[in-house]
């Protein structure tokens, strides 16, 4: 039988960026915690944040975040009903939806960025800024890569001593 070590990269890749995720998620739920915010509320509300002032399109934000177009409404109606978020109508296009943080959600926004400043400290004083670029072109790669995998036809698997 075949070892596949490929197969065993990839699902340890997968292991590891998972284990990552749960424990940034952690970290970032524990320094949100008493203002009521979750770091996906977090991650929509900066989103939101432009330097324009203009209104932010909500479909833009879904692939932005990795969100359904179902769980962004959902998340977008709880930040609304918050006093976080103001919902307009686009004046060109009545379906669109345009999002603003309100002063509220703005200063929601820069509490929560203030907290979330130490661990980046931290992980600033134990990496170096060219660790930190690679790192992130790295991820950047990686879901560029899965992206467009994503989209291919599914490859086409034989049994062992079957021909292809």
């Amino acid at each position: 039988m075949d070892d596949h070590p490929m197969s065993m990269e990839m699902t340890d890749l997968v292991r590891r960026l998972h284990a990552c995720h749960r424990l940034l998620k952690s970290c970032m739920e524990t320094a949100l915690s008493d203002l009521e915010m979750t770091d996906t509320e977090l991650l929509v509300l900066g989103a939101c944040q432009s330097d324009t002032q203009r209104p932010v399109a909500q479909g833009s934000i879904v692939s932005f975040i990795g969100l359904s177009p179902a769980q962004l409404s959902a998340l977008v109606e709880r930040l609304r009903q918050r006093g976080w978020l103001e919902v307009r109508r686009a004046p060109g296009d009545r379906r669109k939806q345009l999002l603003c943080p309100t002063p509220a959600g703005t200063m929601q926004l820069r509490i929560a960025q203030e907290r979330l400043a130490q661990f980046t400290r931290e992980l600033s004083s134990r990496w170096s800024p060219d660790q930190q670029d690679s790192l992130l072109r790295g991820l950047d790669q990686l879901a560029d890569f899965c992206q467009r995998a994503s989209s291919l036809p599914a490859p086409t698997t034989t049994r062992q001593g079957e021909a292809a």
